[in-house]
């Protein structure tokens, strides 16, 4: 369904971040994994400042990643009878590697995000928990969105 709808709405580099506007409970949800994850590192954290830095840190992350990804070519197009677009087979890879891109830029801007407002209460092994955080909701973004 996103390829279609990546193909006349928006590009499709765009679209594990255009996605979340179309699923916002799955979103929700990946937000929850990822605060989880960050507090098994952070427990002297309260849960509401944990909140506010996802909160804070994906918010960023989901900005600057569709700017990012919204200079990126946008792939083949072909007409087909009736004047509907449809993607070829590559298509289908540009939309899967457009979530490799998107988890990599999620990792890079969260870090980035995270050093700078925790700069005077440090979190405990910050690259490690942001980099397990993104694993841990993109995979139960995988696991949760052909279901929607």
């Amino acid at each position: 369904m996103l390829v279609t709808l990546g193909n006349v709405i928006f590009p499709l580099f765009a679209t594990p971040y255009i996605s979340v506007l179309l699923a916002p409970a799955l979103w929700l949800g990946a937000m929850l994994v990822e605060g989880c994850v960050i507090y098994a590192f952070n427990s002297r954290l309260s849960a509401a400042r944990i909140a506010a830095l996802i909160a804070a840190a994906n918010a960023t992350s989901w900005i600057a990643g569709l700017l990012i990804v919204g200079s990126l070519p946008n792939g083949p197009d072909r007409p087909t009878a009736g004047g509907v677009l449809r993607y070829p087979a590559a298509g289908r890879e540009i939309v899967k590697l457009s979530f490799v891109i998107a988890f990599v830029l999620s990792v890079a801007i969260e870090y980035g995000v995270l050093a700078l407002l925790t700069r005077r209460s440090p979190l405990h092994r910050r690259f490690l928990s942001v980099l397990l955080a993104n694993a841990a909701s993109y995979l139960f973004l995988a696991l949760f969105a052909n279901r929607l």
